[in-house]
């Protein structure tokens, strides 16, 4: 069985990340969208995931994506987006890798940072 990982946001929609820690910015939740929806928000990380079993409708303020299994999809920092099961799936399951920017690019203003990581 899943362990259901808590999703936490404050007043402003900013989803606190459980597993993020300023020792080792990197976490990987494998969240279950059968039945959860994950809610209108955003957050400083970046997100890598993948559609590990059925199908994921992403929306963002402009588009909204349907991620089928065994694709993968990126969510740049600080965009707001709203996660749940796609129309026609049954069970689905993304794995969802979340790190601070500051892992890929060092510390805000970086050389690495202002030419490769921020341009993105």
């Amino acid at each position: 069985m899943m362990q259901k990982i808590p999703f936490i946001q404050d007043v402003n929609d900013v989803e606190h990340i459980a597993g993020i820690t300023s020792a080792f910015p990197y976490t990987m939740h494998r969240r279950d969208l059968t039945t959860d929806v994950i809610p209108w928000h955003w957050h400083e990380e970046v997100e890598f995931n993948y559609a590990y079993q059925g199908s994921i409708e992403i929306q963002t303020f402009d588009h909204t994506y349907i991620i089928k299994q065994g694709e993968a999809y990126f969510i740049n920092t600080n965009v707001m987006d709203k996660k749940q099961k796609a129309a026609g799936s049954s069970k689905t399951v993304e794995h969802a890798h979340l790190f601070h920017p500051i892992l890929l690019g060092g510390y805000f203003n970086s050389a690495f940072y202002t030419k490769y990581l921020n341009p993105v």
